[in-house]
Protein backbone atom coordinates (compact mmCIF):
# COMPACT_ATOMS: atom_id res chain seq x y z
CA UNK A 1 0.00 0.00 0.00
CA UNK A 2 1.62 3.48 -1.20
CA UNK A 3 1.34 5.95 1.65
CA UNK A 4 0.04 8.31 -0.67
CA UNK A 5 -3.26 8.36 0.88
CA UNK A 6 -1.97 8.71 4.07
CA UNK A 7 -0.31 12.03 3.26
CA UNK A 8 -3.12 13.40 1.29
CA UNK A 9 -4.97 12.83 4.49
CA UNK A 10 -2.82 14.16 7.13
CA UNK A 11 -2.57 17.17 5.19
CA UNK A 12 -6.59 17.62 5.76
CA UNK A 13 -6.34 16.80 9.63
CA UNK A 14 -7.92 19.20 11.70
CA UNK A 15 -6.40 21.01 14.70
CA UNK A 16 -7.99 18.67 17.17
CA UNK A 17 -6.31 15.87 14.50
CA UNK A 18 -2.71 17.23 14.21
CA UNK A 19 -2.76 17.76 18.03
CA UNK A 20 -4.03 14.01 18.55
CA UNK A 21 -1.16 12.92 16.26
CA UNK A 22 1.30 15.07 18.51
CA UNK A 23 0.11 13.68 21.71
CA UNK A 24 0.59 10.32 20.45
CA UNK A 25 4.36 10.80 19.32
CA UNK A 26 3.85 10.92 15.63
CA UNK A 27 4.14 14.49 14.99
CA UNK A 28 6.72 13.68 12.33
CA UNK A 29 4.47 12.39 10.30
CA UNK A 30 2.95 15.24 10.12
CA UNK A 31 5.21 16.86 8.24
CA UNK A 32 5.57 13.53 5.90
CA UNK A 33 5.74 14.38 2.44
CA UNK A 34 6.05 11.04 0.86
CA UNK A 35 3.80 9.72 -2.47
CA UNK A 36 5.13 6.43 -2.72
CA UNK A 37 8.49 4.27 -1.21
CA UNK A 38 11.12 3.41 -3.08
CA UNK A 39 10.58 0.07 -5.30
CA UNK A 40 13.47 -2.39 -4.46
CA UNK A 41 13.16 -2.22 -0.80
CA UNK A 42 12.21 -4.68 1.17
CA UNK A 43 11.89 -4.58 4.55
CA UNK A 44 12.18 -8.16 6.56
CA UNK A 45 10.23 -7.17 10.38
CA UNK A 46 11.84 -10.64 11.51
CA UNK A 47 15.75 -9.71 10.78
CA UNK A 48 14.97 -5.98 11.23
CA UNK A 49 17.00 -5.54 7.88
CA UNK A 50 16.50 -3.47 4.91
CA UNK A 51 16.96 -4.92 2.03
CA UNK A 52 18.08 -2.34 -1.13
CA UNK A 53 18.57 -4.24 -4.12
CA UNK A 54 20.70 -7.27 -4.66
CA UNK A 55 23.86 -6.90 -2.91
CA UNK A 56 22.76 -3.75 0.20
CA UNK A 57 21.14 -4.22 3.58
CA UNK A 58 21.16 -1.80 6.01
CA UNK A 59 20.19 -3.08 10.01
CA UNK A 60 17.51 -1.13 11.28
CA UNK A 61 17.65 -0.16 15.45
CA UNK A 62 14.83 1.39 17.30
CA UNK A 63 16.78 4.17 17.51
CA UNK A 64 17.49 4.27 13.88
CA UNK A 65 13.36 4.13 13.91
CA UNK A 66 13.29 6.95 16.53
CA UNK A 67 15.19 9.50 14.88
CA UNK A 68 14.16 8.79 11.44
CA UNK A 69 10.49 8.92 11.78
CA UNK A 70 9.77 10.48 15.24
CA UNK A 71 8.17 7.45 16.13
CA UNK A 72 7.92 7.27 20.16
CA UNK A 73 10.47 5.10 21.51
CA UNK A 74 9.90 3.25 24.78
CA UNK A 75 9.85 0.20 26.93
CA UNK A 76 6.30 -1.59 25.93
CA UNK A 77 6.66 -4.97 23.72
CA UNK A 78 4.23 -4.91 20.52
CA UNK A 79 3.25 -8.48 19.93
CA UNK A 80 1.60 -9.51 16.63
CA UNK A 81 -1.59 -11.12 17.07
CA UNK A 82 -1.95 -14.62 15.07
CA UNK A 83 -5.11 -15.78 15.94
CA UNK A 84 -3.21 -16.99 19.24
CA UNK A 85 -5.33 -15.07 21.75
CA UNK A 86 -8.81 -15.83 20.26
CA UNK A 87 -10.01 -16.54 23.73
CA UNK A 88 -8.50 -13.33 25.05
CA UNK A 89 -12.14 -11.42 26.39
CA UNK A 90 -10.50 -7.72 26.40
CA UNK A 91 -8.65 -8.33 22.85
CA UNK A 92 -12.02 -9.78 21.47
CA UNK A 93 -14.02 -7.32 23.22
CA UNK A 94 -12.35 -4.33 21.62
CA UNK A 95 -12.43 -5.70 18.24
CA UNK A 96 -15.47 -6.46 18.12
CA UNK A 97 -16.53 -2.81 19.41
CA UNK A 98 -13.97 -1.32 16.37
CA UNK A 99 -16.04 -3.84 13.87
CA UNK A 100 -19.51 -2.75 15.00
CA UNK A 101 -18.03 1.32 14.44
CA UNK A 102 -17.25 -0.20 11.33
CA UNK A 103 -20.52 -2.14 10.57
CA UNK A 104 -18.43 -5.11 10.04
CA UNK A 105 -19.44 -8.65 10.67
CA UNK A 106 -15.92 -10.32 10.34
CA UNK A 107 -12.59 -8.56 8.98
CA UNK A 108 -11.18 -5.53 8.65
CA UNK A 109 -11.76 -2.38 6.58
CA UNK A 110 -10.81 -1.64 3.42
CA UNK A 111 -7.84 0.72 3.90
CA UNK A 112 -9.14 2.71 0.68
CA UNK A 113 -11.94 3.48 2.98
CA UNK A 114 -10.16 4.32 6.11
CA UNK A 115 -8.51 8.33 5.46
CA UNK A 116 -12.16 9.92 4.68
CA UNK A 117 -13.81 8.02 7.87
CA UNK A 118 -10.98 9.04 10.46
CA UNK A 119 -11.29 12.57 9.17
CA UNK A 120 -14.79 12.56 9.59
CA UNK A 121 -14.13 11.40 13.37
CA UNK A 122 -14.84 15.10 15.02
CA UNK A 123 -13.98 13.45 18.61
CA UNK A 124 -10.12 12.40 18.88
CA UNK A 125 -10.33 10.17 21.72
CA UNK A 126 -9.55 6.20 21.24
CA UNK A 127 -11.18 5.40 18.21
CA UNK A 128 -9.61 8.04 16.43
CA UNK A 129 -6.00 7.21 17.69
CA UNK A 130 -6.57 3.14 17.23
CA UNK A 131 -7.84 3.94 13.40
CA UNK A 132 -4.63 6.48 13.15
CA UNK A 133 -2.10 3.65 14.02
CA UNK A 134 -3.80 0.81 12.47
CA UNK A 135 -3.77 2.82 9.10
CA UNK A 136 -0.46 4.33 9.60
CA UNK A 137 1.05 1.21 10.31
CA UNK A 138 -0.96 -0.62 7.21
CA UNK A 139 0.55 2.01 5.06
CA UNK A 140 4.38 2.22 6.09
CA UNK A 141 5.63 -1.10 7.58
CA UNK A 142 3.71 -3.61 6.64
CA UNK A 143 3.00 -3.26 2.58
CA UNK A 144 0.96 -5.77 1.02
CA UNK A 145 -0.90 -5.68 -2.12
CA UNK A 146 -3.97 -6.79 -0.73
CA UNK A 147 -6.56 -3.50 0.29
CA UNK A 148 -7.46 -4.74 3.94
CA UNK A 149 -6.23 -3.54 7.06
CA UNK A 150 -3.71 -5.30 8.71
CA UNK A 151 -4.86 -6.55 12.43
CA UNK A 152 -1.67 -8.63 13.47
CA UNK A 153 -0.46 -6.04 16.38
CA UNK A 154 -4.34 -4.94 17.06
CA UNK A 155 -4.09 -5.57 20.47
CA UNK A 156 -1.37 -3.40 21.06
CA UNK A 157 -3.82 -0.47 20.14
CA UNK A 158 -6.28 -1.26 22.81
Amino acid sequence: MSPSGFVAMIENFNEAQRQAARDMGFEGFLHLQVPELPGGFIFDPYLVTLYMFADKKIEITPMDVHLTLALPIGGRKVEEFYGKKAKDTKYNEVLLAWRKEWNLQDGTPKLSHMPQYILSQADVGESFKRNFVLYMVSCFFLRFKECTLRTLFYEECC
